[in-house]
């Protein structure tokens, strides 16, 4: 027999149906010392399954009736309730509930005793209850945990193309660091936080050659995605960029270095793909606007020596594989 971490014994009496003047059934309980002092009492119990049957109340021990003995046990650091009900003539079944923890079992476990005593569904705050009947006789019961699902971490890298940075679309590649919900809704966001670079590109011009450089740091904000629940989803997002434009010339007179801030806005469609658990392959297609103008020449000031400026609007593309831990 396993460890059992906490040991309950609980024992409930129902009355005789249909003669009259009968007694109201009795929930009769007593408890066994326990070394899990963190887990619930016999009171404890005796109090939720008394709170969701009209139908228990406190005995005493010498009164006969349908008994119920409650373990919890503890294994590999999950927790799981038994509960054994012994019949008046004999019989006994048993009946499994994992959860979280020894709250969740225990509430799981008075639900099951109350169904029996008071035959009826469950109020609509109690997790919902699935019977599992195995060949041995044994009911396995699992609790569908009524909290909303958590959010999970993800991190990956991945290639980038960029336009708007130089004259021609540059590649490049980056990292990125996100936080998803995980619940099966449309609406459910993804933050992301990523750093990017491409590699330089050299502008040649009459007066001289310059050597364009960009990097960025981009936060990205999705809050839908569809469909709601898929491997294969789409996620409609708001980027936001800060970084640096940075050029520097040669084969010149004056050779010299400029740079400035890189601030742009835009939004992108992200496609996710879920080949396996804890992997997505990531797509991304989207457009910018630089909020801040450069332009890059050589002396004479004339289009001819100008290496180059920023456009009124850049296109980006993204490939990226990324691990994700829920």
């Amino acid at each position: 027999m396993k460890r059992a971490i906490g040991l309950l014994a609980l024992a409930v009496l129902l009355g005789t149906r249909g003669a009259p003047g009968a007694e109201r059934a009795t929930t009769i309980f007593w408890v066994v010392p326990s070394v899990a002092t963190r887990c619930p009492t016999g009171e404890d119990f005796a109090a939720e399954l008394m709170r969701r049957s009209q139908h228990a109340r406190l005995g005493r021990p010498e009164e006969a009736g349908l008994v119920f003995r409650v373990e919890l046990l503890e294994e590999h650091g999950a927790t799981r309730g038994r509960l054994t009900v012994r019949e008046r003539d004999g019989r006994e079944t048993v009946r499994v509930v994992p959860g979280a923890d020894c709250r969740e079992v225990m509430i799981g476990l008075s639900v099951i005793a109350a169904v029996l005593l008071d035959p009826g569904v469950p109020s609509d705050d109690e997790p919902s209850v699935q019977r599992i009947e195995s060949s041995a006789g044994v009911s396995r019961t699992r609790i569908a945990r009524s909290t909303s699902p958590g959010w999970g971490f993800g991190a990956g890298a991945g290639l980038l193309f960029q336009t708007g940075v130089a004259p021609s679309a540059r590649p490049g590649a980056g990292v990125e660091a996100h936080i998803a919900s995980g619940a099966p809704r449309v609406v459910s966001p993804l933050f992301a936080l990523g750093a990017y670079y491409t590699l330089a590109e050299a502008v040649p011009t009459p007066s001289g050659t310059a050597e364009l450089n960009w990097w960025t740091v981009r936060a990205s904000a999705c809050p839908f995605r569809w469909p709601k629940q898929s491997d294969l989803t789409l996620r409609p997002c708001a980027l936001f960029d800060i970084g640096r434009l940075a050029g520097s010339g040669s084969e010149t007179v004056d050779e010299r270095s400029q740079s400035g801030p890189w601030l742009g806005m835009g939004g992108s469609a992200r496609i996710e793909v879920a080949p396996v658990g804890g992997l997505l392959i990531t797509l991304e297609a989207g457009a910018l606007v630089p909020l801040i103008p450069h332009r890059f020449f050589f002396a004479p000031d004339n289009p001819e020596n100008t290496a180059f400026s920023t456009p009124t609007a850049a296109a980006l593309g993204r490939f990226a594989l990324v691990g994700r831990f829920e």
